[in-house]
């Protein structure tokens, strides 16, 4: 099984941004593995406003930034039962077709620290993973996860997901191989 870095193919889709973009400020610190579509409230996102990253088509995986995945309402129909096992879509507004915030709530501690390259604060916590190695058994991982070592990171996804997403044609996305 491999695993992958989910991203988006922001050279050829339209980026997303919050609105107002004050809207910003912690909303990325709920995005850290705790349930939260009970209480959730949609937030509104736009096109982006700069030239330099508007694309004639916004995609099935428009960028945000690299902690929120986005999908669009036909990758949430294809990817919906894989998505509901590992986390939480979170509609938002301001769009049409509605565009969902995924919150990742499925946590591997699969980082081999000694392998990979690991940049941290003086106080440990991990800053930023240069390098990314994984040291569990591959055939045991869901097929969308998050580190516990960073919780606001990446996501990774396995041949699952990738295979789903290549299957329903979906456009915008990236994946990126890690050992």
């Amino acid at each position: 099984m491999n695993l992958y870095q989910l991203g988006a193919e922001c050279e050829k889709y339209s980026w997303i941004m919050l609105e107002p973009e004050g809207q910003w400020t912690g909303l990325l610190d709920h995005f850290a593995g705790q349930n939260m579509a009970d209480a959730w409230t949609p937030v509104t996102i736009a096109l982006i406003r700069e030239r330099s990253f508007r694309r004639e088509s916004i995609g099935d995986f428009p960028t945000l930034n690299g902690a929120i995945p986005v999908f669009s309402a036909r990758a949430a129909d294809s990817l919906g039962d894989i998505l509901a096992r590992h986390g939480e879509l979170l509609p938002t507004r301001g769009l049409s077709p509605t565009y969902y915030l995924y919150n990742t709530t499925t946590f591997v501690d699969a980082l081999d620290e000694e392998r990979s390259d690991i940049r941290r604060y003086q106080s440990g916590r991990v800053m930023h993973l240069k390098t990314v190695v994984f040291g569990r058994d591959r055939l045991l991982w869901p097929s969308v996860f998050k580190l516990p070592q960073m919780p606001k990171g990446h996501t990774y996804v396995t041949d699952e997901f990738v295979d789903r997403v290549r299957g329903a044609d979906l456009k915008g996305f990236k994946f990126l191989p890690v050992g």
